[in-house]
Parts: C-alpha cells; sequence; structure tokens
C-alpha cells in the first residue's frame, strides 16, 4: 500500500467538505500493479482495503490507519498469494501557520503487518513531513508536501532511509466536485528497487454534509498503475 497516494485521496475528499474542527472515518479500495514499496519483489498485485479515523481540533490533527492486504507476487513463473493486517500509521500534525496553511507533521509506523507474508518489513519507522495547502483564486489551490522516513533497518536486507516530495493543483469545479492533479516523487525504501516518480489524478464528490467520495489514478516511471476510491464520513 501506498501510503502517500491513499493519503492524497483521502485530502481532496476532506477538503471538499471544507471543515476546520470535526472527526472523520474514512475507507475504500486501493489497487496496485507493478512495484510496491512493501516488498523487494516486482512486479506485485494487490488490493488493500484502508481504514483510518482523523480529527481535526483547531490547529492540531491526529489520525490513526491501517488496512487489509491481499497481494500476489510471482517469481521465476511461480504466483504467490497472501491475505492479512497491513502495518499501522500513527499521524499527529500541527499547523504552524494559516495562510498559506504549513502544517509539519510526525507519523510513526507500527509493524503490525506479517512481515514472512511480506505484509510488513517487520520493523517500526519513523517519519516527518510537511504539508503545504495554498488557496490561489476563488475556486483553485496549490497543494504539496516534503517527507523523510527513518525506515527501520532488517538484517540482511537492503532497506535504506526515504524521501518523497509532491505538488499539485486542485480545481473546485462546483460547489461539490473537485479536480485534483499532482506529481510526485518516491524514493524506494530498497536500494534494489527504482525510485518512483508518479503523476497522479483524483476527483472528489460531496454526496451530503456528511459524506465525501473520492476516485484516484496514478501510473509512475516504473511502469506501475494505481487506481483507488475512498470515501469518508463525518462524525
Amino acid at each position: 500500500m501506498s501510503i502517500q497516494k491513499i493519503s492524497l485521496l483521502i485530502f481532496v475528499s476532506l477538503v471538499t467538505m471544507q471543515a476546520q474542527a470535526n472527526t472523520y472515518i474514512s475507507s475504500g479500495v486501493y489497487y496496485l500493479n507493478g512495484q510496491n514499496n512493501l516488498t523487494d519483489q516486482n512486479p506485485v498485485t494487490s488490493w488493500s482495503v484502508p481504514f483510518s479515523i482523523s480529527t481535526y481540533q483547531d490547529a492540531w490533527q491526529y489520525s490513526i490507519s491501517t488496512s487489509w492486504n491481499r497481494m500476489t507476487t510471482e517469481q521465476n513463473q511461480v504466483s504467490q498469494t497472501v491475505n492479512g493486517l497491513g502495518d499501522t500509521y500513527l499521524r499527529l500534525g500541527y499547523e504552524w501557520i494559516q495562510y498559506p496553511s504549513i502544517t509539519g507533521a510526525l507519523i510513526y509506523k507500527l509493524a503490525t503487518g506479517d512481515s514472512n507474508k511480506g505484509l510488513s518489513t517487520g520493523k517500526d519507522d519513523l517519519g516527518l513531513q510537511v504539508q503545504l495547502f495554498q488557496p490561489i483564486k476563488q475556486s483553485s489551490s496549490v497543494f504539496g508536501h516534503l517527507g523523510y522516513s527513518f525506515n527501520g533497518k532488517v538484517s540482511g536486507s537492503d532497506i535504506q532511509n526515504t524521501g518523497s516530495a509532491s505538488i499539485g493543483l486542485g480545481h473546485q469545479l462546483s460547489s461539490n466536485l473537485l479536480l485534483a492533479a499532482s506529481t510526485s516523487y518516491q524514493q524506494s525504501q530498497y536500494q534494489s528497487l527504482d525510485d518512483q516518480v508518479s503523476v497522479e489524478a483524483s476527483l472528489s464528490v460531496l454526496l451530503s454534509p456528511l459524506i465525501s467520495f473520492g476516485v484516484f489514478a496514478g501510473y509512475d516511471n516504473t511502469e506501475t498503475t494505481t487506481l483507488g476510491l475512498s470515501i469518508s464520513r463525518k462524525l
């Protein structure tokens, strides 16, 4: 599972709601075919069902997320499929500046996935992230992030610390419809795999004052395709 891409999808969904101090639950379905940074094997086909709960209270942001995963790998013409719970991510954010919105975040990954199945490295990670959101017109905005992760090292593996970055543009098509496009860079946590430069697009719809729905698609230089949808509900 790519937490950056899922975060982008949920992000544009919540922006559509335009809420400042609320709690949300989010879920959906996420598909990937190609390079998956959870494992050093390529290609990988995976399906994920992410779950998250997020709270926005004044300048503070809190969230916890995990996912159920089904992953198929093929090596030497032998296919193997595994299922199970993925890692758990705890995020604490603080909005240092409101205009433009600049948020610093601390992200801690708990290795709750089964490393024997390839659903986790089996080690905890610690990530730092800075997010930017800046309206540029009445109906448009720029968003992006810079991040760095200190990844837990596994003996005998080529796991390394990783950096990431993204920049995107959102446009409000109507009062309940938001279109967003972005490009992102993700350094692979395995030295044996290529770093990924991707383009993504998403469409988010406010179905009601409480519910937002989003769809997502992405493609990168490693010929990896990602597709997803999410639904978020305000509690």
